[in-house]
């Protein structure tokens, strides 16, 4: 009778155990999946950031060639 309410109380414990990894393991999925969606959101901003500094980059140098001419234009008018 005292064995078998030990290996009950062992049975009941293992299950216990059971069920916390099974809990944690779903949390470790639901954890992965949200990293998956932030990591996918930080790096399409990444993206959305390096295109800006190319857009910048190259309008900056538009803007350099026009004032340059600008300037040959006055300078040509000024003669």
């Amino acid at each position: 009778m005292k064995h078998e309410k030990l290996l009950e109380l062992i049975l009941d414990k293992l299950d216990n155990i059971e069920k916390q990894q099974q809990e944690m393991k779903t949390e470790q999925q639901t954890m992965k999946k949200e990293l998956c969606k932030r990591l996918d959101s930080i790096e399409k901003s990444q993206k959305g950031i390096q295109q800006y500094v190319i857009y910048a980059d190259d309008t900056f140098k538009k803007f350099e060639e026009d004032h340059k001419f600008i300037e040959r234009l006055k300078k040509a008018i000024g003669e």
